[in-house]
């Protein structure tokens, strides 16, 4: 899933923002984290949705 939040992040952050892309990746990680929560990848949805893309 750390993958699939990297993608969505650079959805984001080129010239052109593709934001229903990194929704669209975001909600894949939500599905996944609803069945199978990790630890590090909820810690770093928790950024990317407070708004810190670190």
């Amino acid at each position: 899933m750390h993958a699939r939040l990297t993608l969505a992040l650079g959805h984001l952050l080129g010239a052109h923002p593709d934001v229903d892309g990194a929704v669209a990746e975001g909600m894949t990680v939500l599905g996944v984290l609803e069945r199978l929560p990790t630890h590090t990848v909820t810690a770093r949805m928790d950024r990317v949705i407070g708004g810190t893309c670190a």
